[in-house]
């Protein structure tokens, strides 16, 4: 059992939580210092002696996860790392087909709950040379329309993710193919810390599937960005996309709608190279900003307990984890110089 300390030691964050003097002026810089007493909870808590056993404390994976699947003999090379592997009851699961007789890909679904909200995601591996068509797979029979990608193609000298789509939209270099999926990057957007991409996937039917390409552009493996405000500003932009989409959106920008229920249940599909960590992190983010902007009470431990039940190792490192904690002081900051 997960033991995480008393009630009042558990973190827990509620937007209505009004307090008055929230900033003060400080004399001896000429600036103004936050007083939200939840800035100073998280700042406390992640600089205090007990935050790295309140992190290897989280369980890394499900006690009673079984990987039957994944570990066939005609599937372990479809694994970028032998230790990294989706759960038997939450994989997804791609029509058979003769090259994948099981219909096995690297990735998981993930739903993340609160009482009245929930939001779906896909955590999967990057893409390797033999299973770009696996992933196109699943983003046609999962009804993806946006891609969130956080990983370097390269970083170093070892491949992270095989070039799955475009990487121009300049004609001519503009398309790739990958058996009966034809990938098309209309157009890009290069931000300062990501780029977004417009794409079409066709198929030898004919049909298409638009999808978008959002992708994270500093983020070197088992690190976390450098720049906080540029990480929410990514994730303003997974927003966008969210509402562009006519989703109710994740957290950033977003139109609040009466209930915090959504009805669009086409999960945003993330990865980074293994699935876990970057992904990890993005996911989590996502979620507890969601819900935040709904008033709604959340224990960050106990929500990535119940992330990594879903997706094993997810958030992978003390690091990682602070990092999480620094995003929403960052998030509170700006809302309050709204």
């Amino acid at each position: 059992e997960l033991n995480l300390g008393s009630k009042q030691e558990n973190l827990k964050m509620n937007v209505s939580d009004n307090s008055s003097a929230l900033f003060e002026n400080d004399t001896n810089v000429g600036t103004q210092t936050c007083k939200d007493p939840r800035v100073v909870t998280l700042e406390k808590r992640c600089n205090g002696d007990e935050f790295t056993r309140e992190f290897e404390m989280i369980p890394r994976m499900k006690p009673t996860a079984t990987f039957s699947t994944a570990l066939l003999l005609e599937n372990v090379y479809r694994n970028r790392f032998r230790n990294i592997l989706p759960y038997d009851d939450n994989r997804v699961r791609l029509v058979p087909t003769k090259d994948n007789k099981t219909g096995y890909i690297n990735a998981s679904y993930i739903i993340m709950r609160t009482e009245n909200m929930s939001q779906y995601y896909i955590a999967a591996q990057g893409p390797l040379a033999h299973t770009v068509i696996d992933f196109w797979q699943m983003i046609k029979e999962n009804s993806i329309s946006l891609i969130v990608m956080v990983t370097d193609l390269v970083e170093g000298d070892q491949e992270k993710c095989y070039p799955y789509y475009p990487l121009s939209s300049d004609q001519g270099k503009n398309v790739v193919k990958f058996g009966e999926f034809e990938i098309q990057c209309n157009f890009s957007i290069v931000s300062c810390t990501y780029v977004t991409s417009s794409l079409t996937m066709r198929q030898s039917d004919g049909s298409t599937h638009s999808v978008y390409h959002i992708r994270y552009t500093d983020w070197p493996d088992h690190t976390c960005p450098q720049d906080v405000q540029g990480f929410l500003s990514f994730l303003e932009g997974i927003d966008a996309i969210y509402r562009l989409n006519a989703r109710e959106g994740s957290s950033l920008l977003r139109k609040k709608s009466k209930t915090a229920s959504s009805t669009f249940n086409t999960p945003v599909l993330v990865h980074c190279s293994a699935g876990v960590g970057r992904s990890g992190v993005v996911i989590l983010c996502d979620f507890l900003l969601r819900s935040l902007d709904f008033s709604i009470e959340i224990e960050v431990p106990k929500v990535l307990c119940d992330l990594r039940f879903q997706r094993m190792r997810s958030v992978q490192n003390l690091d990682q984890y602070r990092f999480i904690y620094n995003v929403f002081i960052q998030y509170l900051k700006n809302s309050r110089l709204i």
